[in-house]
């Protein structure tokens, strides 16, 4: 069974000494219907699930935000072809100038919201400004701008 596995993970508590807090392991509860695909999930994943969830959201970035989307790149291990069974999509949305990233999430969470519970996976959304794209020189947009994939 597939499932996210939850450990004893390392706590700091205010005197910032550390201490084991245990969580319960709830294997068992999750269930997801992709879990006969293995042995080899993330490929698999990333040729039968991955194209049609990018489809779709490139197509709803399109209508939505028609012509102040500059490009959709998708980045991180799902770019890199290392995706993990338990991956995320990292996604990366410029839009034409100005842009303000918290009203950009908000304006698409429920869209986006729809899609992961549909294909069972998370979507994370970076917003930036075309400027900001082009001109900063921060290593996540290094990485992005060598690895990512435009879509």
């Amino acid at each position: 069974m597939f499932a996210r596995q939850l450990r004893s993970l390392p706590l700091v508590n205010r005197g910032g000494r550390s201490q084991a807090a245990s969580l319960t392991d709830y294997s068992g509860l999750v269930n997801y219907p992709h879990e006969r695909l293995r042995p080899d999930l993330a490929s698999v994943m990333t040729t039968t699930v991955i194209p049609p969830v990018l489809k779709t959201l490139k197509a709803y970035l399109l209508e939505e935000y028609q012509d102040r989307l500059d490009r959709v790149i998708l980045f991180g291990s799902q770019a890199r072809q290392q995706a993990t069974p338990d991956f995320d999509l990292d996604v990366l949305i410029v839009l034409n100038d100005p842009v303000n990233p918290s009203q950009e999430l908000c304006r698409t969470s429920q869209f986006i919201a729809e899609l992961c519970l549909e294909h069972n996976l998370l979507i994370s959304r970076l917003f930036l400004s075309r400027s900001r794209f082009e001109t900063e020189n921060s290593p996540l947009l290094r990485n992005i701008r060598q690895e990512g994939i435009a879509l």
